[in-house]
């Protein structure tokens, strides 16, 4: 209950979920003692709101396999160079062929503080950087600096539950070669699931 009161919520469940097993635990153990009905469900009360992960779990799942995983295919299998992402998460793990550039700010500390994430920003930072390739969310920036080229997108038709936005655009930056990117990109296609899908733009 003080947790409901004063409690810290968000980012899929992981502050909280000490409530659903602890809860969880004393009704099996009410259930087990024979307590009334009543008593069971008020000692559920404080899980009550967390259910819902038992339904979206899968589906969160389901995302970040058919989307983060993809990308981290991407760079890990096919690209192998420096890439810059705003969404870091699988897409930099295990990565080990070069240098990995946080947009936005969990791996970054230039990138957490810079409020206005600029189009001259964004080209700055990936020149000074060497990052050839950039995975972005386009929403999340004003402008999209005019030095960067659009090599294609990759769609996720599933609903979007821990993914913020269903299409990520990848981009040649500056410093970057399209038709490389273009190559492993397409290079990507054959090991898709079913519900994902490779767009390149056209030359």
């Amino acid at each position: 209950m003080l947790h409901l009161a004063f409690g810290q919520f968000g980012w899929w469940y992981r502050y909280e979920i000490y409530i659903v097993a602890f809860c969880t635990t004393v009704a099996a153990i009410s259930l087990a003692q024979r307590l009334p009905l009543a008593a069971m469900l008020l000692l559920l009360l404080p899980a009550s709101h967390y259910f819902q992960s038992i339904v979206d779990t899968p589906l969160a799942t389901r995302n970040i396999y058919e989307q983060q995983y993809q990308m981290h295919r991407l760079v890990a299998d096919h690209y192998r160079k420096p890439f810059a992402a705003n969404d870091i998460g699988w897409a930099g793990m295990g990565f080990a062929r070069g240098y990995m550039l946080d947009l936005w700010g969990l791996a970054s500390n230039e990138a957490l503080a810079r409020k206005d994430k600029s189009a001259a920003w964004l080209d700055d930072v990936t020149r000074r950087h060497g990052t050839g390739m950039a995975m972005i969310y386009p929403q999340l920036f004003k402008a999209i600096p005019e030095a960067w080229t659009k090599v294609g997108e990759l769609h996720m038709f599933a609903t979007p539950v821990t993914a913020a936005h269903p299409m990520v655009a990848v981009y040649a930056t500056a410093v970057g070669d399209k038709s490389e990117i273009a190559a492993a990109l397409n290079s990507l296609r054959p090991g898709l699931p079913s519900g994902v899908r490779v767009l390149l733009q056209a030359p």
